[in-house]
């Protein structure tokens, strides 16, 4: 018996370790995150549903439903004014994979606030939703670089999103692509899942309903500097798909 235990305990303990190397880059929920409006002045209870986490995003009984379904998704709820935008999107001779010329799902959520067009309490039917600009209410915190004030709506100094990335011509290439179906996060979960439609968007980088356990990483899916979790973290982000 005392040698069956000892020749099983090894397993046990790679069992027991497993966890915490996998929860080593996990977020720590969507409370406290930068996507935590909780304490903003212009939600802390002067609108109709004020101090709220999750309602400036979702309505939890179908109220945002023509919402959502004008960024031609499903599932998720919209509660928040969408931006009715056009944008110059990236484009390059040394690209692979087609790119489509609008965004698409997702990333149309995304754009209603960070493109700088639409205020941040534009959201539900509260009676004074989107009283503010853009630019006022993000307090030059939340803003993806040029799009700060709505008034430059070019994406081509930005990574591309709605970009093809399964069956991507460079998959498997030197210096191309890696397959998103043999790649995971830093949390384990695959990157196959963080695509949407097989493209790459806003999503597939930023888990947005969680706060890292290291400050100030843009709620990324993993590091991109040595000081986020040791030198591994070194581009880890882009390294996950880029086989560079």
């Amino acid at each position: 018996m005392k040698k069956a235990y000892w020749n099983y305990l090894p397993l046990l303990l790679i069992c027991l370790a497993f966890p915490l190397v996998a929860s080593a880059g996990n977020g720590l929920g969507i409370k406290g995150s930068k996507h935590d409006f909780s304490g903003e002045d212009w939600n802390n209870g002067t609108l109709q549903y004020g101090g709220e986490v999750c309602r400036v995003c979702h309505a939890p009984h179908d109220r945002g439903l023509d919402l959502w379904r004008d960024a031609d998704v499903s599932g998720l709820l919209w509660n928040h004014k969408m931006s009715t935008a056009e944008y110059s999107m990236y484009s390059s001779n040394s690209m692979a994979g087609t790119i489509e010329d609008q965004p698409i799902g997702r990333s149309k959520l995304c754009l209603s606030c960070h493109d700088g067009t639409v205020a941040l309490d534009a959201f539900g039917d509260g009676p004074n939703n989107g009283n503010g600009d853009m630019d006022t209410a993000l307090t030059g915190r939340f803003v993806i670089g040029a799009l700060k004030d709505g008034s430059n709506l070019d994406l081509r100094g930005h990574h591309p999103i709605s970009l093809q990335y399964v069956d991507n011509d460079k998959i498997g290439t030197n210096g191309g692509l890696h397959d998103p179906a043999d790649q995971t996060w830093y949390d384990l979960s695959s990157v196959a899942l963080s695509l949407e439609q097989g493209r790459v968007e806003c999503h597939s980088c930023h888990d947005v309903h969680n706060r890292v356990s290291v400050p100030n990483t843009q709620v990324l899916r993993a590091g991109i500097r040595e000081g986020q979790g040791g030198a591994e973290h070194a581009s880890l982000l882009c390294l996950t798909c880029h086989n560079k």
